[in-house]
């Protein structure tokens, strides 16, 4: 107890000196002082008065008696005030023959105090809408500040930048099979017949394709008339010689063939054709064959022949589909993934629209899963468990640092109260 008081005391001269303090706790450290050694020197001046009072017949005066009476109800008041302050955490420890006061309160309910605290502080002081607030308001100001803005937008490319290769490792395997799950998923033989009955052939079938296509072919056949007439020699001369083949024995095919073509005004025949390309009749007999293929295409179509040669197209086209995004990906994704990551446009999108936009999102989204945060974060039990482990002397240190000024007040409030009522006692 002795050691505890002047240790007290040490605190407290240490707090007078102290500038940093306010001047109300250097004030009160200050009579705190003044009433601890006034109570010592009270207790010692009242063992003294019994004393000679006792044994040495020696007779005081009212006045003295009536100091010595006061000055003992203060000294009393100012020790019941500390002595009830240090009961709140004294004995540290149980000590279980000391039946009077085993254990200081805080430490003998310290479980009880750490569960009603932590009850307290999560359902009305730290409540997730409090925290939440408070968390998206500080986030709003900092994502305000053009400076904050830049930094967090530079931030993210270095991290980007950084993790390069980590992002092209996972993110070609993710892209290759995002590729190949919705090649499988779309790319089916009747997704493909049905986008040719429903796409393709009403297009065909419309006069202005059909028209087209016509147009098309009589401009390559008359683009490549020479060509056509070379292939139109060829064909004479086969035939011709495939004619005396059967009909003569093959005597003088070839011989007829060569003078037969050499006899034929090619020139004459070349425009002949160009001519006959140029009438309407030859335009709409391309017209008609054009959408007669049309229809016997989508007759076979719907066919069951079609079924294995659709089925092998419909693979064929998802094989290179997805060979071709592997390749990709392989040689030309890196590349463009670095280019991105150094250009400036990704920086000023994440300056002007990603870091606003997650603002947005914060505000709209942001509580919902902060909630649940927090939930899983289980704050009453941290908070409890925190007040539980706290070692008790390290706690009483915490609280007189604190608090210390409004302890002193208290002691100094009773040593006043004391004298007060010692006072009032001498005046009755």
């Amino acid at each position: 107890m002795k050691k505890t008081m002047f240790s007290g005391t040490r605190k407290r001269f240490e707090m007078v000196v102290d500038v940093t303090r306010s001047r109300e706790a250097r004030l009160f450290a200050l009579f705190e002082i003044a009433c601890f050694y006034i109570s010592c020197a009270t207790f010692l001046a009242l063992a003294a008065y019994f004393f000679l009072a006792r044994y040495g017949n020696v007779e005081f005066s009212p006045t003295c008696r009536a100091i010595l009476t006061t000055a003992t109800t203060a000294a009393v008041g100012y020790l019941t005030n500390w002595l009830a302050i240090e009961m709140l955490f004294k004995p540290y420890d149980r000590i279980d023959w000391f039946w009077i006061w085993p254990q200081g309160l805080a430490p003998r309910n310290k479980k009880e105090i750490g569960g009603k605290a932590g009850e307290k502080i999560a359902t009305e002081l730290l409540t997730p809408e409090k925290i939440w607030e408070k968390t998206l308001d500080a986030a709003s100001r900092l994502l305000e500040s053009d400076e904050a803005k830049q930094k967090i937008s530079a931030e993210i490319l270095r991290l980007l930048r950084q993790n390069e290769e980590t992002l092209i490792k996972r993110a070609v395997p993710f892209i290759e099979n995002a590729v190949a799950k919705i090649a499988r998923e779309h790319i089916r033989t009747e997704r493909v017949k049905e986008f040719f009955r429903n796409e393709i052939a009403p297009r065909l079938r419309s006069e202005k394709t059909a028209a087209l296509i016509a147009q098309k072919i009589v401009a390559g056949l008359e683009k490549n008339s020479p060509e056509v007439i070379v292939t139109l020699k060829g064909w004479l001369r086969e035939y011709v010689i495939r004619y005396a083949q059967n009909n003569f024995m093959g005597f003088g095919g070839e011989l007829l063939a060569d003078g037969l073509i050499s006899f034929i005004d090619w020139r004459d025949v070349e425009r002949v054709i160009d001519k006959k390309l140029q009438t309407s009749e030859t335009q709409e007999l391309i017209e008609r064959i054009a959408l007669t293929f049309v229809d016997d295409f989508k007759r076979w179509l719907d066919s069951p022949e079609s079924t294995e040669t659709t089925n092998a197209f419909v693979e064929a086209i998802r094989t290179r589909l997805i060979e071709f995004v592997r390749n990709y990906l392989q040689t030309m994704f890196p590349q463009h993934l670095n280019s991105l990551l150094v250009s400036p446009q990704v920086a000023r999108w994440l300056n002007e629209s990603f870091i606003p936009n997650a603002r947005v999102f914060l505000e709209e989204r942001g509580e919902e899963h902060f909630a649940k945060l927090l939930e899983s974060i289980d704050v009453k039990g941290i908070i409890s468990r925190s007040i539980e482990e706290q070692d008790i002397r390290e706690f009483h240190r915490m609280i007189d640092d604190v608090a210390a000024e409004h302890l002193g007040a208290i002691q100094t409030l009773g040593f006043v109260l004391g004298g007060v009522i010692g006072l009032l006692t001498l005046l009755m």
